[in-house]
């Protein structure tokens, strides 16, 4: 990079360093990793990252894992033989960016998709799925056209663009011409009349995601739509609880490389409509640690949420509204145990999986190491704890938090001579 010195948050400004944190989160990865990372050392982006861990992946990290992919009804192909021997038009760069921008206008429209690829397909991947989208697929190895067929034949849905040359029994062919993002060169190679900036890419990508919602109406069964298109959603699950992860991806021009019109890099707050599919369930906004309030309008229930610049956030949707949360040691076993247990007004363990904070105190106001954040399973966490011999006598405290509800619970006990 040549840049000025001043210039202290390359090559991601902090708020796209925390939409692509938020991204990568919604994914449910399991790593999470920063190319070029000595570059960001001592920049803003850098004091990002460390909030970002400290707020997000402290607390919520150790949920994250316990966590499923929501199963999604739709695969998008990334087409390698079209990458390497087709004729559309390319984007400039990495030849996986070709499908990018049709990826993105699914994500607009918010229809979940799979990304698959053409071995995936040969080793039967295509039963799993109701709907197929080819876009930049005009080559395809026989043996994947062949089962593309069949799928089709089956019943299945097949939506693809006009360079498919292929015959496919039924194929949809969506009504837009992608070559306008296909053939964007390099910003700086390219003469001033004729570049595309930041802001003529979003409405390029706005009406082809317009395109989407028409091509899979009556198609697809969306758990869960928002009112705006620059809000991404994905929807993870754990034992019948389903997690909402909203990530508002609102721009306009900075103060960074605002004044080039290329990208919008200065994130933008939204308040905005979620709506989900119809169901006896409590909504608790995970990162607020609040129950949230929403009407029913139809098969769907609706509420507000209020999303911060770049930022995101995650709603769990529970069969059961958590009630209390009870926190006992059994200093005798072996070895010594705290039990957590957050359950319903019945009594019964919560399902899914709950992000909890775990603070013990010693009898003289010291917290102890083993204080941290951890995960309950089921409304159930046992953590083995047993203080030092030459930590201090008397009483000690444990509160335990519930960092879906904001739910509390506490219990002491006697640390004795051993």
């Amino acid at each position: 990079f040549v840049a000025p010195e001043a210039m202290d948050h390359l090559p991601l400004n902090p708020d796209m360093t925390r939409e692509a944190m938020w991204l990568s989160l919604s994914r449910r990865p399991d790593m999470v990793g920063f190319f070029a990372y000595e570059i960001i050392a001592k920049t803003k982006t850098y004091d990002e990252l460390k909030k970002l861990s400290e707020e997000l992946l402290q607390p919520i990290g150790p949920m994250w894992k316990k966590l499923d992919r929501h199963k999604r009804e739709v695969a998008f192909l990334v087409s390698f033989a079209s990458q390497q021997f087709g004729r559309t038009p390319r984007a400039w760069g990495w030849r996986n960016r070709n499908h990018l921008p049709a990826y993105t206008m699914l994500q607009m429209a918010h229809i979940p998709a799979d990304i698959i690829f053409e071995e995936t397909i040969d080793a039967g991947c295509l039963k799993d799925y109701k709907t197929l989208v080819l876009i930049q697929c005009d080559v395809l190895p026989r043996s994947v056209y062949e089962q593309i067929a069949a799928f089709a034949k089956r019943g299945g849905t097949v939506i693809g663009d006009s360079y498919i040359k292929a015959d496919i029994p039924g194929m949809k062919r969506i009504d837009y011409d992608f070559s306008d993002l296909y053939t964007i060169k390099s910003y700086y190679s390219t003469p001033e009349n004729e570049r595309i900036t930041g802001a003529q890419a979003e409405e390029i990508l706005l009406n082809g995601s317009n395109k989407f919602k028409e091509a899979f109406k009556g198609k697809v069964d969306l758990f869960a739509d928002c009112d705006s298109p620059k809000v991404l959603l994905n929807v993870l699950e754990k034992s019948g609880v389903k997690y909402i992860i909203a990530v508002n991806d609102k721009r306009k021009y900075g103060d960074w490389i605002g004044k080039y019109k290329a990208v919008q890099e200065e994130g933008v707050a939204q308040d905005v409509k979620i709506r989900i599919k119809k169901g006896n369930y409590h909504l608790y906004d995970v990162m607020k640690h609040e129950e949230i309030k929403y009407t029913v309008n139809g098969d769907f229930i609706c509420f507000d949420l209020h999303l911060e610049p770049c930022a995101g956030a995650i709603i769990a949707v529970q069969p059961q509204e958590t009630e209390t949360v009870k926190v006992s040691y059994s200093p005798d076993s072996k070895p010594s145990t705290v039990k957590i247990q957050i359950t319903d007004a019945e009594g019964n363990p919560v399902k899914g999986a709950q992000p909890i904070k775990v603070d013990i105190y010693d009898s003289q106001g010291n917290r102890n190491e083993f204080s941290d954040y951890y995960a309950a399973e089921d409304g159930k966490f046992v953590l083995n704890f047993q203080p030092a011999i030459n930590e201090p006598l008397g009483l000690w405290k444990i509160k335990v938090m519930d960092l879906t509800s904001g739910k509390s619970g506490e219990t002491g006990f006697y640390n004795r001579k051993q």
